[in-house]
């Protein structure tokens, strides 16, 4: 018996053989708590999924209570090997307007919210990663300098991994700053090239800032940036590798946008008046013999088996209609994608698999 609920699904099965049943139901949206309650002070979501293969029970609940206080909570729910469910995500922060003076006397700075938490906590226990536990600890702290400048920032450690963020910041009372970080990490991963498989290491590192005028709640005006890059080494086969593989890469884009935000005009939705983007992705890789064969051939093949990838995209708008000129270098090809009115294109992908529907390496090949 299979049925919809809400947008979602429901699925009972039973067993004839020994009478028991199974529930399984799929709920995704959200809680209007004005609707709700009849205040206008947060708001709710949830995501239930027990579906075999689909599973997941994600909650996020964030609260404001008339500027004097507010929080925010998230928790993931995920079975381990066992069965049992535990969270695999918690983060929760919470701040007031009365904040605790860091510097007594001559007040400089304070300390207005503080946070914590931390990221796959079921995936370490699972075993679900290559060498390096991908558990994260997460601290956060609000605070405001001298009113000059006032800010949630977030620090996310983890076994080779290190990121500091800026978030919902204010400069002299100014909501322009979305998001400014920056991070660092060695983690395990695993690349196909060439029809083969290599689990190896990526270490890499980047950072980006969003920016939004007059405030992040309605940006009239966007712009930003961002800059990406890694390296990874990894072998075929760690008992008897035939081959190592290497490859360098970075990405990155700078934007710009003038819009009507959908809360700022009749029609519910967000219309771009004039946009600009520049992304671009380059990178190149390599494979090495690393039995039966001398140095003087390995070097040889080595060279041989180099390539590289790259491309280019421009995408802009122009009275809302959406469209993008992109260049991928080794092919030498020229594209063009045209939206339609009040559309949108797929965000430029600096994968080397995938770019704007063009491909910058042949899945086939991993050339």
């Amino acid at each position: 018996m299979q049925f919809g609920v809400s947008g979602g699904k429901l699925t009972v099965g039973i067993n004839p053989d020994n009478n028991s049943a199974i529930l399984h139901i799929d709920i995704p949206g959200a809680v209007d708590m004005q609707q709700l309650l009849g205040l206008d002070i947060g708001n709710a979501e949830a995501e239930i999924n027990s579906f075999p293969g689909e599973e997941c029970y994600a909650f996020k609940l964030e609260l404001d209570v008339f500027g004097m206080f507010e929080a925010e909570g998230e928790l993931e729910l995920k079975r381990i090997y066992n069965g049992a469910l535990i969270p695999n995500t918690l983060v929760f922060r919470a701040a007031s307007e009365v904040g605790v003076p860091l510097v007594p006397q001559v007040v400089v700075a304070k300390l207005n919210g503080l946070g914590g938490g931390f990221k796959n906590l079921a995936d370490t226990i699972n075993g679900d990663f290559f060498a390096v536990p991908p558990l994260r600890l997460l601290v956060s702290a609000k605070s405001s300098v001298l009113k000059i400048i006032e800010g949630w920032c977030t620090v996310e450690i983890g076994a080779g991994f290190y990121k500091a963020s800026l978030t919902e910041a204010t400069l002299l009372e100014m909501d322009i700053i979305d998001e400014y970080s920056w991070y660092m990490e060695l983690v395990g991963d695993i690349r196909n090239y060439n029809g083969s498989n290599y689990k190896g290491l990526k270490v890499g590192g980047g950072m980006k800032l969003v920016l939004s005028i007059p405030n992040s709640d309605l940006p009239f005006i966007q712009g930003g940036g961002e800059f990406n890059v890694s390296a990874f080494e990894g072998l075929n086969d760690y008992k008897n590798p035939t081959k190592a593989y290497l490859s360098l890469g970075c990405d990155g884009r700078v934007f710009g946008l003038v819009q009507i935000p959908a809360d700022a005009w009749f029609i519910d939705r967000t219309m771009e008046i004039a946009s600009a983007e520049i992304d671009f992705a380059l990178g190149g890789q390599i494979t090495v013999n690393v039995t039966g064969a001398s140095f003087s051939t390995a070097i040889k093949d080595a060279f041989g088996s180099i390539s590289g990838y790259g491309g280019v995209a421009y995408t802009g708008s122009f009275l809302g209609f959406p469209y993008r000129v992109y260049y991928i270098f080794q092919n030498k090809k020229v594209g063009l994608d045209i939206g339609s009115f009040l559309g949108e294109l797929e965000p430029f992908d600096p994968n080397p698999y995938a770019m704007n529907g063009g491909a910058l390496v042949d899945p086939a090949t991993g050339e």
